[in-house]
């Protein structure tokens, strides 16, 4: 099944729809949809336009998991009413501000897709680090991941060590780090570095 077919399905739009849309015999729809022919530059300029689908490419290859909840995500996101409520808040000088926020009525359903899309996304992402172009497995790769679920699954003290090696490298990035809940100060990590710099580890 190619993108096209599940996009139709996703948006509830029958293939004469579609061709109506276009401008083009419905039978144009089928031999896409069968790989009979490629569908054209200008026709997947089209297609983008008419879904709301910025990725041309989605609709003449076959979806991953992730690229098909990404498709569910942009469908409620397009097609479902955005609400604005003013809410008023008081900042830490103790002034009042008003605040616009938004929010949809499918975001519920929105929400779901979200976490699904992230956990399909890691797998792929599990898969493809782990997998060389001959399908055999990267040893060292795998045996990283191994120790890492390891540590999730005892999710005792050294979880709470590797959350803190893991923030130093991925989100602190050189920059004064935020307080978080279970992360060290800034002094932890200054320490840190100087230890990786002594042992020639950065």
């Amino acid at each position: 099944m190619i993108g096209l077919e599940f996009i139709c399905r996703a948006y509830e739009m029958e293939y004469k729809e579609v061709a109506n849309k276009l401008n083009i015999k419905p039978q144009t729809i089928n031999s896409w949809l069968r790989g009979k022919r490629e569908i054209p530059k200008e026709r997947l300029k089209q297609l983008s336009q008419l879904f709301g689908i910025e990725e041309e490419r989605y609709f003449q290859k076959v979806l991953t998991r992730a690229e098909q909840l990404e498709i569910n995500l942009i469908y409620f996101r397009n097609n479902y009413v955005i609400y604005e409520t003013e809410t008023t808040q008081i900042d830490e000088e103790g002034k009042e501000h008003t605040v616009t926020e938004t929010y949809s009525e499918a975001r519920g359903i929105i929400h779901f897709l979200t976490r699904k899309h992230r956990q399909a996304l890691l797998l792929e992402q599990v898969e493809k680090l782990t997998l060389n172009y001959s399908g055999y497995g990267r040893e060292y790769e795998i045996k990283t991941l191994e120790n890492v679920v390891k540590l999730l699954e005892e999710n005792g003290q050294k979880t709470k060590i590797m959350d803190a090696v893991l923030y130093y490298l991925t989100d602190l990035k050189n920059k004064e780090c935020e307080t978080q809940e279970g992360i060290p100060d800034q002094g932890f990590y200054n320490k840190f570095e100087e230890l990786l710099k002594e042992y020639n580890l950065l």
